[in-house]
């Protein structure tokens, strides 16, 4: 089997499910394709998460610029000579150096928010988006081949660039197993024994406003509506903002844990919760709820695509954006104990032998570059 050297740009990789994928997917890609050498290029502020990874055969190298402009002015200027053939340069984050590179170039797509619906969203209608959307779309264009992580999504994005077509493949993403080992996260309320939880950041898209608002109504309308838990990162003033949304006697009944990032610790959540609930508008792969499956805790999801292709028949869904229907959803909640189990069916090794294919392909034919 033919090596491949992967050089991977990795500095734009912060937290979330952008580090979750990156990292469980070169984690695979080491069992499954040991003989693949990868280099990691990483920035101060995430080399503690990726040296502490599992990758013990990948090196690290820290590249001293500052995040955001600085970053990205090395991604264009500095990063097309770091990798030297045999190799590919591989961007996770879906940004690739737009002068020519002496080595094919993989990008990877999960941001919803660059092509699509979500560059119509009106959180992407600042000129700073606009400016992002329109990087990450020269970005597609430029690069070599790219990858999806959900059919859904391709269609997106061939709804924006049909042109990309030949050289887009979808690698539909993994889901590791939840650990045995359940820890409760620190931050968790005592008290606290029957929940409805949220996994998610406070992304515009992420909808939580919503959410508060609908479960604020539902608690109104029936009485064993229980607690509101939200797991993520949401700044002070926009917890605040948020128990502002719900009846005051319900306040304190609205819980921010923070962000949870070990597994055991979203194992213990999901096995205890009510339900997931998720009201995005905008999702590339729907992580939380396959893992709420993998936990046999019930999902009430928005019903967009990608949502559908990973839960299919095992969710209540509700129309993306719609308060009244999630209010009416919160409000007749599975009783108590329910669970019924089922499994994501692509495991990360499953999708690190794809990825592996596509590395092989690129670093064994002619570039594809464009003046576009």
């Amino acid at each position: 089997m033919t090596a491949v050297h992967v050089v991977v740009d990795a500095l734009p990789v912060h937290f979330g499910g952008g580090a979750t994928y990156l990292t469980n997917q070169l984690r695979a890609l080491q069992r499954v394709a040991p003989d693949v050498q990868v280099q990691l290029l990483a920035g101060r502020w995430n080399v503690p998460l990726l040296r502490e990874s599992g990758l013990p055969s990948a090196q690290v190298e820290v590249i001293r610029v500052p995040d955001g402009v600085g970053r990205g002015v090395w991604e264009q200027v500095a990063l097309p000579g770091r990798a030297t053939p045999p190799a590919v340069l591989y961007a996770p984050g879906g940004i690739v150096p737009l002068r020519p590179c002496r080595v094919p170039v993989l990008a990877a797509l999960q941001n919803p928010n660059f092509f699509g619906r979500g560059r119509q969203a009106n959180h992407n209608r600042r000129w700073h988006r606009r400016w992002r959307v329109a990087l990450h779309r020269w970005s597609a264009r430029h690069a070599d081949h790219l990858i999806t992580v959900s059919e859904s999504f391709r269609r997106e994005v061939l709804d924006d660039l049909p042109e990309l077509a030949p050289r887009l493949s979808v690698i539909p993403s993994g889901i590791a197993p939840l650990p045995s080992e359940h820890l409760p996260p620190p931050t968790f309320p005592p008290g606290v024994d029957d929940f409805v939880l949220s996994l998610a950041n406070d992304a515009p898209h992420k909808q939580l406003d919503l959410l508060c608002e609908a479960w604020g109504e539902a608690v109104a309308i029936a009485a064993d509506v229980p607690p509101l838990v939200l797991a993520g990162a949401i700044p002070a003033a926009r917890q605040q903002h948020q128990r502002s949304l719900v009846p005051p006697r319900s306040r304190s009944s609205l819980h921010h844990l923070g962000p949870v990032v070990r597994r055991e610790e979203v194992a213990w959540l999901l096995g205890r919760a009510r339900a997931l609930v998720s009201a995005s508008t905008l999702e590339t792969f729907g992580f939380t709820p396959a893992e709420a499956g993998e936990a046999g805790c019930p999902v009430i999801l928005s019903d967009i695509p990608a949502h559908r292709e990973v839960a299919g028949e095992h969710a209540t869904y509700v129309p993306a954006g719609d308060r009244t229907a999630l209010r009416n959803a919160l409000a007749d909640l599975p009783a108590p104990g329910t669970r019924r189990p089922w499994r994501w069916p692509v495991s990360w090794d499953d999708h690190a032998r794809r990825l592996h294919e596509v590395l092989l392909r690129l670093a064994n034919r002619p570039r594809h570059r464009t003046s576009t």
